[in-house]
């Protein structure tokens, strides 16, 4: 596997957003409003409403991150066969962009620490593609 530094970067951006939105819609999902009450006293202020209010907002929102999460992974996934194969790499940097465009959006710019290794994949394969072609260095 000659495109290693691209899969392992994919890997890891597809990783930790895995683990950071997962995890918060898991722990979310199962809590209940008594529990958020104790655990999430904070987050209680007086001009956003109820506690029961924003418990239900933030649970919306974390179905929403989920489901963001899930159809970046699957373009993450694509992207990184398709490295792995060394074919239609134009192809793999494409579905590298979009996956971070669509955690970066969906996520209401929240996973930008995420989506930067999305987009550092997407770079290097488009680098690595002209390097190989002797385009860079070249003016």
């Amino acid at each position: 596997m000659k495109r290693k530094w691209e899969v392992i970067v994919g890997i890891i951006g597809g990783i930790l957003a895995l683990v950071f939105f997962g995890g918060l819609a898991v722990t979310l999902k199962k809590m209940s409003v008594k529990d958020f009450e104790t655990s999430y006293q904070a987050l209680k202020l007086e001009k956003t409403g109820t506690l029961d209010n924003t418990f239900h907002l933030l649970q919306d929102m974390t179905g929403l991150f989920a489901i963001t999460l899930f159809i970046s992974l699957i373009f993450l996934v694509v992207a990184v066969f398709f490295s792995i194969k060394e074919k239609y790499l134009i192809i793999a940097a494409s579905l590298y962009l979009v996956a971070g465009l669509i955690l970066l959006l969906g996520t209401q710019f929240i996973a930008f620490p995420f989506t930067f290794f999305y987009f550092m994949a997407a770079v290097l394969t488009v680098y690595r593609i002209k390097i190989k072609k002797g385009q860079v260095g070249n003016v």
